[in-house]
């Protein structure tokens, strides 16, 4: 008795791990590629605005 008090903690993390694990599996690639595309590409042109930024001010003071 006393054993299987010790192992209900690890056995429920583990169920509890594999649960959580299944959980984020279930979407699919279809549904976040086109977001992902787009974030990607939102974060592509606030880097390239923010390269702008950063090379006018040094071109001015030349």
């Amino acid at each position: 008795m006393p054993l299987l008090v010790v192992a209900v903690c690890p056995l429920s993390m583990l169920l509890m791990m594999r649960a959580m694990g299944s959980m984020g599996s279930c979407k699919t690639k279809d549904d976040t590629t086109g977001a992902n595309a787009d974030e990607l590409a939102q974060l592509r042109a606030e880097v390239a605005g923010l390269r702008a930024e950063r090379q006018s001010p040094s071109e001015a003071t030349r």
